[in-house]
C-alpha cells in the first residue's frame, strides 16, 4: 500500500509577497501485507479392487495294483524294489512239501501320481490415489 503525504512550508505564503516561492515536498511511505492467493487441497482416497489370481495346487495320490504271480522261486527277491517310480513289494509264502521252495504269490505295485488343479481365488487389493484441487481461498465469515 502506498501513501502519499504532502507537506508545505507555511512561511512561504507570507514570503511570496517578498518574491520567494513556496516549497512542497512529497514523502512516499511503502507498507507490505500478506494476502492469500490460491489454495491447494490434497485428497487421498483408497480404492478396493478385487482380482482373480490363479493358484496351482498339487495333489499327491497313489494307485495300488495287485499282480497275482503264483510262481515258485529259488531265492527270495528283494522285499522292496523300484521299477522306475513304482515301488514293488514282494509277498512270499512258504509251503510245506517234501522239498521246501518259495512261491511268489503276488506283487503289490504302488505308483505315485501328481495332479495339478488350477483354481481362481478372489483377492482384495488396495490402491491409493491422490487428488489435488487448486482454487481460490475461501474467505472466513466474519462474526
Amino acid at each position: 500500500m502506498i501513501k502519499k503525504q504532502g507537506r508545505s512550508d507555511r512561511k512561504a505564503s507570507t514570503d511570496s509577497e517578498k518574491g520567494t516561492l513556496p516549497v512542497v515536498e512529497e514523502v512516499l511511505q511503502v507498507e507490505k501485507k500478506v494476502v492469500d492467493g490460491d489454495s491447494i487441497r490434497v485428497i487421498k482416497k483408497v480404492d478396493d479392487e478385487t482380482v482373480n489370481i490363479p493358484l496351482t495346487s498339487r495333489m499327491h495320490a497313489y494307485s495300488i495294483e495287485r499282480v497275482s504271480l503264483n510262481e515258485y522261486v529259488d531265492s527270495p527277491p528283494p522285499a522292496v524294489r523300484y521299477d522306475g517310480e513304482t515301488m514293488v513289494i514282494s509277498v512270499l509264502e512258504e509251503e510245506v512239501v517234501v522239498v521246501k521252495r518259495l512261491k511268489l504269490v503276488e506283487e503289490v505295485r504302488i505308483t505315485p501320481s501328481q495332479k495339478e488343479v488350477v483354481t481362481d481365488t478372489a483377492v482384495s487389493l488396495k490402491k491409493e490415489r491422490v487428488i489435488i484441487e487448486k482454487g481460490p481461498v475461501e474467505k472466513e465469515k466474519q462474526k
